[in-house]
């Protein structure tokens, strides 16, 4: 029951920090985090504004991206450790196929914040240019 409850907190969690990568958390969930990105979107004027954002989206994504990774390891781990076909050890297999699934969900929200930090980069060096 315990290993239940904190799965699914970490599920809410990925959701917040998913629909965050996406621009598209409801103001009444967000963190102070997502509150600080939102606000420096909103008032993002210059080149420096921008860049700014573009590097909160790449750290995001990196740290998603490293979480991803984690999580696909560990599901190897548990298919090992479960000894093959073992019926007996069916835990780890759905244990795995949880991390396999929450590593796949983390790597996308890595992609995402990637293209959000890209799109946020091109406007930098766009409205740089302009200035010139």
């Amino acid at each position: 029951m315990k290993i239940m409850k904190t799965w699914t907190a970490i599920s809410a969690a990925l959701v917040v920090l998913t629909m965050g990568a996406l621009g598209y958390v409801p103001l009444g969930i967000a963190t102070a985090e997502d509150k600080n990105i939102e606000q420096m979107i909103t008032a993002a004027k210059t080149p420096a504004d921008h860049k700014a954002v573009a590097d909160f989206y790449q750290a995001e994504g990196a740290k998603w991206q490293r979480e991803a990774e984690q999580h696909a390891a560990l599901a190897k781990t548990l298919v090992s450790e479960a000894g093959g076909q073992n019926p007996s050890a069916s835990h780890h297999y759905e244990r795995a196929e949880h991390c396999r699934k929450l590593a796949d969900s983390l790597g996308q929200a890595a992609k995402e914040a990637q293209s959000l930090a890209k799109i946020h980069e091109n406007i930098a060096q766009s409205s740089a240019g302009d200035k010139k």
